[in-house]
Order: C-alpha cells, then sequence, then structure tokens
C-alpha cells in the first residue's frame, strides 16, 4: 500500500489511510470496538468482513510474516513510545542517513522527545527495518 504520511501531533499520519479505512468502514467492512475508556477504540471486521475475508482468504498468509513482525515489535508499546518510534520511522524514510542527525531532526521536530530518546528511537527503527528487509519475500 502506498499511502501518503505527513508528520503529525503524535507522529506520522496517513489521510489516504483515514480515508480508505473509513470507506471500509461505510461498505460494512469494518466496525468500531470500544475497548474502554483509556486506550480509545479500536477497528474490527464489520458484519461484511467475513465476506471480505473470504475474497482475500491469501492475503493474511502471504504477509503472515510481516504482520507478525510489525504487531511483535508494535504491540507492547504505549502512546509515547509509539510515537518516538513512528516518528523515527519517517525521518528514517526520508533519507536522512547518519544517525545522529536523525535524532537531532526528530528532536527538532517533537521538542517533547530529548535527544537521547530520539537515539533510541533511531537505533530500534533501524533494527526494525533491518528486520523488515530480511521478512519482506524478494
Amino acid at each position: 500500500m502506498d499511502f501518503e504520511f505527513t508528520l503529525y501531533k503524535h507522529g506520522p499520519f496517513s489521510f489516504e489511510l483515514r480515508n480508505e479505512l473509513s470507506s471500509l468502514r461505510a461498505s460494512g467492512f469494518l466496525a468500531w470496538e470500544i475497548r474502554g475508556l483509556r486506550y480509545g477504540p479500536s477497528l474490527k471486521a464489520g458484519e461484511l468482513g467475513e465476506a471480505l475475508k473470504t475474497q482475500v482468504a491469501d492475503a493474511p498468509r502471504k504477509y503472515e510474516n510481516q504482520l507478525d513482525l510489525v504487531a511483535r515489535k508494535l504491540g507492547d508499546k504505549d502512546v509515547k513510545a509509539f510515537e518516538r518510534f513512528t516518528t523515527a520511522l519517517f525521518v528514517t524514510l526520508q533519507g536522512r542517513t547518519r544517525p545522529a542527525d536523525r535524532a537531532v531532526r526528530i528532536h527538532k521536530l517533537k521538542q517533547h522527545v530529548t535527544v537521547p530518546e530520539a537515539e533510541a528511537a533511531v537505533q530500534e527503527a533501524d533494527a526494525f527495518l533491518a528486520e523488515v528487509n530480511q521478512a519482506v519475500p524478494a
């Protein structure tokens, strides 16, 4: 999926992805699930979700390794850690190469993120991208 992302309040955000998810919700393929006030809403399969799963039954198996990797790396992050990590990915994917430059850029974009926190996020992002490159089939 080739969605355009922009750096937003809590990290990278895609208006295109939001619109796609809204379309899937409007069509009945996705629905909101309220899991408590602490976490806010989550997406789950809607009333037509099973029909969609049948149409694209091979997709989860095709991307199983990548989905597992993302879930494993992101699943236990709180909002602050998620913001630092995704901002580090965003800055890295913009083409900045030197880790120190990326950390300073993150701090300038998100002044509440300290340089040491940004450096740690850059290291984590680099390790994640290296693992992603190994998991993606050629």
